[in-house]
């Protein structure tokens, strides 16, 4: 658990300094690959976008998963508002009663 502790999220072997952009990209297709995940989605934006579908599940409003993401504009975040088919089933459950 990283915390409040200085430092980078992924260090190198080194410790002092964080493995490079190239090495996160090199390390997500060694480990999508290993997975079964096709190529074009084996991408680190494909884990923000993992990230910001799970919040939107869990209810979250737009505004906090827009500040969980670190999106600018709202915009960004409107991707993540789509229903899922649990969310819908849960939609029509709460609403059956209303006519």
């Amino acid at each position: 658990e990283r915390g409040t502790m200085p430092g980078p999220l992924f260090p190198s072997r080194q410790g002092r300094l964080g493995i490079s952009r190239f090495r996160l990209h090199q390390l997500m297709g060694e480990y999508c690959a290993a997975a079964g995940i096709p190529e074009e989605k084996a991408h680190m934006h494909a884990l923000k976008h993992s990230c910001g579908t799970h919040l939107a599940e869990r209810g979250n409003l737009p505004d906090a998963i827009q500040d969980w993401l670190g999106h600018r504009d709202s915009a960004s975040t409107d991707i993540y508002m789509h229903f899922s088919k649990r969310r819908r089933d849960e939609s029509v459950e709460k609403n059956s009663d209303w006519s």
